[in-house]
């Protein structure tokens, strides 16, 4: 079974446009939904989330860049290109203001169309992966995720304070599933480096003979 590349709304008013997007993009493995105004769209938002919004600009009733304010406002933001005969470049500069993510101007080929969708698909999976790491950098810089009031556990956190305001390397010992690398992290967020990256090395995926010199450095000829 062919896994769904994303769900798409097109919004259009012309049916045979509409009913032509339709058929490529599920040729490409998309699953798509049709509206013929964005008062259609709109009802159809209420229940369901898009990963793109195919839009056209030019519409009777209400327009493209009326659709595109009100979609600004709905949380979460849901990706938009925006598609018309009658571009120009303030309108093209508009549309992106209210947030749409590019522009199309009819007549457009299959294969620009996917050409822009994988474009926008990628952006927004490498836009995640950034939020994600941001919220681990993030994290509050105390030894919070350590859980525990006995003496050896304060006097492990007392350790942990004291070595994390040193420049010096810190060798933590362990069997299997005692929490070295929570260790590892406290002192991290107590350190003068706290602001800097967290960066974890595989030891195990390094040769023997090359161990030392990809973590400590070496000198050609040595």
């Amino acid at each position: 079974m062919t896994e769904t590349k994303a769900n798409i709304l097109i919004v259009d008013d012309e049916p045979i446009k509409r009913s032509v997007l339709e058929d490529e993009l599920s040729a490409a493995g998309y699953s798509v939904v049709t509206a013929g105004s964005p008062l259609e769209a709109e009802s159809v938002l209420r229940k369901t989330f898009f990963d793109v919004i195919l839009t056209d600009l030019r519409m009777p009733g209400e327009d493209g860049l009326t659709f595109l304010r009100g979609l600004e406002r709905k949380k979460p933001a849901q990706a938009v290109i925006v598609m018309t005969a009658y571009g120009t470049v303030e309108t093209a500069i508009e549309a992106m203001k209210l947030g749409a993510f590019d522009y199309m101007q009819k007549p457009f080929s299959t294969e620009e169309l996917l050409l822009k969708l994988d474009r926008l698909l990628k952006y927004e999976q490498l836009a995640s992966e950034n939020e994600a790491l941001r919220d681990q950098l993030t994290l509050p810089r105390t030894e919070s995720r350590i859980i525990g009031q006995s003496k050896p556990m304060r006097e492990m956190l007392a350790r942990i304070h004291a070595v994390a305001g040193t420049d010096t390397t810190v060798l933590i010992e362990g069997e299997s599933g005692t929490g070295k690398e929570l260790v590892a992290h406290a002192i991290h967020a107590q350190s003068l480096r706290a602001k800097q990256p967290f960066v974890e090395v595989n030891c195990a995926s390094i040769p023997e003979t090359l161990i030392e010199s990809e973590l400590f450095g070496h000198e050609k000829g040595a």
